[in-house]
């Protein structure tokens, strides 16, 4: 069973300890440092970011797209260079450069068998696409992200990361896509088709294939998690295993959770979430990214002063 997090009037000081050495926390983004439905930061969150002295890094690994994560790099204030995990994992830039530090794709041959198998049913198909950027005297020249889409269903024209989608036909060349980092089916027009369509993706052996809230399949390339990407990123960064912790709250934060040195659970996470976690906090989305903040800040002010 996984422990409670640990706290100063529950625990001995002692067991508090390795906290003290955490120097970056990866947090998920939707339903752990945000609550659902929500696009805004708790006051509280930016606050604790303001701490100077006993200040810990803050990073999003998020399956988002950079421009859906963008608004919030500035309430965080992550510092130039630090790496954001994007895609669940397919994606690791730089937050001030966009600059690719790690990127997995999946081959335009793949994604043209995969639009194909979508498309016998009433679905979205978004593909999205992420170029290193070009950058001229104005700043970035080149857009380099964007998503491709394909339905058998109605056309939206802005998707959840408020990007425009540039609707294509059946006939679109997906081999001219060099940079596709993860495919999003939306089954929200017949829930029923789901698991058919997971069954199908699953067999292509080339990618990997999940769920994503309640009606979007989502698919990369093979090998992208969560947890890979934090490998990355801690070797980025030059930190051993133990000076990272990871909080998150669902089953696309598994591998991420496993692979920190810490890994923390919120309230009511996903039961494949907390098996892989070394603990659970007592609070859901926000406050518990809150109190991993203050129990580090803590731990490191208490500990410093023995050293």
């Amino acid at each position: 069973m996984t422990d409670l997090l640990p706290n100063w009037d529950t625990h001995s000081v002692e067991s508090l300890r390795k906290f003290s050495k955490v120097c970056l926390v990866v947090a998920d983004l939707d339903g752990t440092l945000l609550r659902l439905g929500t696009n805004t930061l708790s006051e509280t969150i930016r606050t604790q970011r303001r701490t100077s002295k006993y200040h810990v890094s803050l990073t999003l690994a998020t399956g988002r797209s950079f421009n859906g994560a963008v608004d919030l790099l500035g309430q965080l204030a992550i510092p130039k260079g630090t790496p954001l995990i994007l895609y669940n994992g397919s994606l690791v830039v730089q937050a001030s450069t966009r600059s690719v530090i790690y990127q997995r794709i999946i081959p335009g041959e793949i994604l043209r068998r995969v639009i194909k198998t979508c498309l016998e049913y009433p679905v979205r198909v978004l593909a999205y696409v992420y170029e290193n950027p070009i950058f001229g005297s104005d700043g970035l020249t080149v857009q380099n992200e964007y998503v491709v889409g394909w339905t058998t269903t109605s056309a939206i024209e802005v998707e959840f990361n408020n990007m425009l989608v540039q609707w294509q036909n059946d006939s679109f060349p997906t081999e001219n896509i060099e940079h596709c980092v993860a495919i999003l089916v939306d089954v929200s027009a017949d829930l029923r088709s789901r698991e058919i369509i997971e069954k199908r993706l699953n067999a292509f052996g080339e990618v990997s294939v999940t769920r994503s809230g309640l009606t979007y399949v989502e698919v990369r390339p093979r090998g992208s998690n969560k947890g890979a990407a934090l490998d990355i990123v801690t070797e980025h960064l030059r930190l051993r295993r133990e000076e990272v912790l990871a909080i998150g709250d669902n089953d696309n934060d598994c591998e991420m959770l496993d692979r920190a040195g810490i890994g923390v659970a919120v309230a009511k996470a996903s039961q494949a979430a907390l098996n892989n976690s070394d603990y659970v906090s007592s609070h859901g989305a926000a406050e518990a990214v809150i109190e991993v903040l203050r129990l580090v800040r803590h731990a490191k002010r208490y500990f410093s002063r023995r050293v």
